[in-house]
């Protein structure tokens, strides 16, 4: 309790809180609301469960959709006018008498323009508080959530009882407008800025732990329409009885709210959050006709209902990215609302059918799922125990070197760069004595963008690594590729630190080996290249063979897909895959890699690949670029040098270049770095370009990857 009071003493965190509640509040009392008058209205339960389905359909498409729109037009700009039309429609529906199809479309309106305050304010909560006390922010949300469902059919059942079911919807109209009017009057809504996703609608949807939870959501929120309609078709809706028996329940939430509010979230604590709630709703199916034993199942299982929507909100919260946590948030609410209404609705038929107990088992049924569903997915749910809470930060476009002569730099301090060229690389990048060309990156598939050159650290001993990579950062290198099996990540680590550049702006691409395939053991691997690398995050994590014999690299990708959605790995992608694999992959995962690095070269310039890798939008990345200088001495690239002026190892990483190709080739010698780096100035023509790729063989000098592993 000490953590909840902490927050909500930080400035306007009260104010959000309640706020918030107070404009939620009405998705609790038309829960059963509209199910009460419509069915006295129209006659039916199966009539009353259509109409809160449409209802729930109109709200399930707001929620993600006013998320991501708040990112173009401001919360303001969203919130206001859908406040507006959604009160109007709901006096509508409480004031006229119409058969069941338009009083649907006029659900669905009010349902579609419900103003999207849960991913407003939980995109909010991390700008007011952090660590601990946003733990317990979540958790004080969570708390009111089960609060806003179980005491708004409360609310609707006492107003029902004194007046009718009209005025229930009339004051649940009132009560939307007037806390939706505090809560967009808040400073922190006008302030609060939601950076545009660089991906379209419902991408979000690709994280796992956005799925899970989502799911996990729609089931237990939803297991409460069912329960909710099962009291009031038992014990009447104008009963004393059913009023104390959804009172019971929310105190049950609010128990299990506060009592769990500073439990550490674990990644099994999903699933054992739930089983009060198995328990709960188990025993009222069979406690259906005697409220003092239903009174004790639906507080049983109420005390579930808060502890296991704070886990979901803050593992969304930990799990995406910023431009995407109002899209998220949005998506949880949604699946909140459509398992109310598609519980509400499937219990209503149960009822008309066989009575309240059915309905009641509907309930108890989506519990049930619910544990089963959090029980499979557990080794997709992140351990928030000691993880931040913040959504992580968009991917930031990296930096390009310009181009221009400079004066040389004064003599570093011992030990460091020069203090005045460190300065102006945080604002324009590295300058060096010389020509330093400027780095083409081009876009990957998931937003982030690669350096098409880069240096590539293959055997190069560690304790060489560190004055390798300070010398290749001050000629204007941004991108190096390492591995575990190359033994030197440490040294990496070391040369970027020592180089006094900012972590942001070089791009790391390291790779798990195939002796550390599946997908616990990948998640631990890549921990220990982190450590290695002294870094908290690397911009791009590969598999480094398909290895086909393991044929555990289905599973190392499920891993590298939680990395990268987790934020610790930017970009995600394979080596060495053929055709054949990266099919299977992309047809079992649903994904597509953002690179394949692979054998390529003149004499291997492999066009199959390269075109499949085009057409699902695969960056090709070249490792061994220049064949270890096999095809240097070939005539044609000899010629295409001498018209150019430059060398055959220029002509062949320009040639990459105008293909589209990234390529990393690997040297230690610095006159040979600066060579490699000028080449970008060479640019080849189409034929010269189809010249090169005339030399094409289709002999591999590497290992074949179906046979290696």
């Amino acid at each position: 309790m000490a953590d909840y009071f902490e927050a909500i003493r930080k400035p306007n965190v009260a104010r959000l809180l309640f706020s918030q509640v107070c404009a939620r509040f009405p998705a609790g009392m038309l829960s059963i609301g509209l199910l009460v008058h419509v069915e006295q209205t129209l006659g039916s339960y199966t009539a009353a469960g259509a109409v809160i389905a449409a209802y729930g359909i109109g709200q399930g498409i707001s929620a993600p959709l006013g998320g991501r729109l708040m990112s173009r037009a401001g919360m303001r700009g969203i919130l206001v006018p859908t406040m507006l039309v959604c009160t109007v429609a709901l006096v509508a529906l409480a004031l006229l008498r119409l058969p069941m199809a338009p009083t649907a479309a006029l659900a669905f309106l009010a349902g579609l323009t419900v103003p999207a305050i849960p991913p407003a304010v939980r995109t909010i909560y991390p700008k007011v508080a952090s660590g601990r006390q946003l733990r317990s922010v979540f958790s004080f949300d969570a708390t009111f959530q089960e609060v806003i469902w179980i005491l708004g059919p409360l609310a609707t059942v006492a107003i029902a009882a004194l007046w009718d079911t009209t005025a229930g919807i009339l004051a649940a109209a009132g009560i939307l407008f007037l806390g939706s009017l505090w809560f967009v009057t808040a400073p922190e809504v006008g302030t609060v800025r939601i950076p545009r996703s660089k991906r379209p609608m419902g991408a979000v949807l690709r994280n796992p732990v956005v799925v899970v939870m989502v799911a996990v959501s729609l089931l237990m929120i939803g297991s409460w329409g069912a329960i909710d309609a099962s009291i009031v078709a038992g014990y009447g809706h104008d009963s004393p009885i059913t009023g104390a028996l959804l009172a019971i329940s929310a105190l049950g939430s609010v128990a299990g709210g506060v009592l769990t509010s500073n439990f550490a979230m674990k990644r099994r604590s999903l699933t054992v959050r739930i089983i009060a709630a198995v328990l709960g709703t188990a025993g009222a199916v069979l406690a259906i006709g005697n409220p003092w034993l239903l009174a004790v199942g639906v507080f049983v299982a109420g005390v579930s209902s808060a502890p296991v929507i704070a886990v979901a909100n803050a593992a969304v919260s930990a799990s995406v990215r910023a431009s995407e946590s109002a899209e998220a948030f949005g998506w949880l609410g949604t699946a909140q609302l459509i398992g109310t209404s598609v519980a509400s609705a499937a219990a209503g038929i149960a009822i008309d059918r066989f009575g309240a107990a059915h309905g009641m088992a509907v309930g108890a049924a989506f519990v049930a799922v619910a544990f089963v569903v959090a029980l499979a997915t557990m080794r997709w749910q992140p351990d928030l125990e000691h993880a931040s809470l913040e959504p992580r930060p968009d991917t930031a476009t990296i930096p390009i070197t310009r181009m221009g002569l400079v004066s040389p730099p004064a003599a570093p301090p011992e030990g460091g760069a020069p203090a005045a060229a460190v300065r102006y690389f945080k604002l324009r990048g590295v300058r060096c004595p010389g020509v330093t060309p400027k780095i083409p990156a081009i876009e990957l598939a998931d937003g982030n963008r690669i350096p098409q050159l880069g240096l590539g650290l293959y055997k190069v001993p560690n304790d060489e690594t560190p004055a390798l990579v300070q010398t290749a950062i001050e000629l204007g290198y941004r991108h190096f590729d390492t591995a575990t099996l190359y033994a030197n990540e440490a040294g990496l680590g070391e040369g970027i630190r020592a180089s006094g550049v900012d972590r942001d702006d070089v791009y790391v691409t390291t790779k798990v080996w195939q002796d550390r395939h599946g997908y616990d053991e990948t998640l631990r691997a890549f921990d220990d290249s982190l450590e290695e690398l002294g870094l908290e995050e690397v911009d791009l994590y590969l598999i480094h063979w398909p290895a086909p014999e393991q044929d555990l690299y289905l599973e190392t990708w499920e891993a590298l897909q939680r990395l990268r959605d987790e934020g610790r790995a930017r970009s995600i992608g394979v080596a060495n895959f053929k055709e054949h694999h990266l099919e299977r992959l992309i047809e079992e995962s649903g994904e597509a890699p953002a690179c394949n690095q692979v054998e390529l070269n003149p004499s291997f310039s492999q066009p199959g690949l390269r075109k499949f890798d085009a057409e699902h939008r695969i960056a090709t990345v070249a490792w061994s670029p220049l064949a270890r200088g096999a095809v240097l001495d070939s005539p044609v690239i000899a010629g295409i040098a001498e018209e150019h002026g430059c060398t055959p190892a220029q002509v062949v990483l320009a040639w990459h270049i105008g293909l589209g190709n990234v390529a990393i080739p690997k040297t230690v010698r610095p006159e040979r770095l600066r060579e490699n780096l000028e080449a970008l100035e060479t640019t080849l023509s189409p034929a010269e370009l189809a010249a090169v790729c005339a030399l094409d063989t289709g002999v591999r000098t590497g290992k074949d990857p179906d046979a290696f592993g």
